[in-house]
């Protein structure tokens, strides 16, 4: 199953974000579900960024499910931002992955663990500029 789910790391700025991306800030992407195989897999990924990151968004519009396993790797890996002083920021929970970390106490706290909608609002939490709004797209669609 970890064979399905793939991550990858978004470092510069791509048309799509709702703003440019901050210096500090980079984004990781993860599609699939995300069970032990894949979470460490991407946590691991996560302990590769370098020391100027100060900011991490974990986009998870495309994480269907996680499991057990998956949360306790997913919260070491948030516990490890921690003790490196990098926040976390996850966008776009899905019900069932939303109510997993809930059941273990992950909860929006800003400034602390971030949880937002899409990626405007965490830009927004971040006091990151955005882009102008565009006739006929709608606004943070990114």
């Amino acid at each position: 199953m970890s064979q399905v789910t793939q991550g990858g790391l978004i470092m510069e700025d791509r048309g799509s974000l709702p703003g440019p991306l901050p210096q500090g800030v980079v984004i990781y992407d993860i599609t699939g579900p995300l069970f032990f195989g894949a979470a460490e897999r991407a946590m691991g990924a996560l302990r590769a960024i370098g020391e100027a990151t100060q900011v991490v968004i974990l986009r998870l519009e495309q994480v269907p499910s996680i499991d057990a396993t998956g949360l306790v790797a997913f919260e070491s890996a948030l516990e490890e931002l921690r003790r490196d002083r990098i926040r976390a920021v996850v966008v776009g929970l899905r019900p069932q992955v939303a109510q997993a970390m809930a059941r273990v106490g992950l909860r929006d706290e800003p400034g602390r663990l971030d949880i937002c909608a899409g990626m405007a609002e965490a830009f927004q939490r971040l006091g990151a500029p955005l882009h102008p709004a565009v006739p006929g797209r709608p606004p943070g669609n990114a």
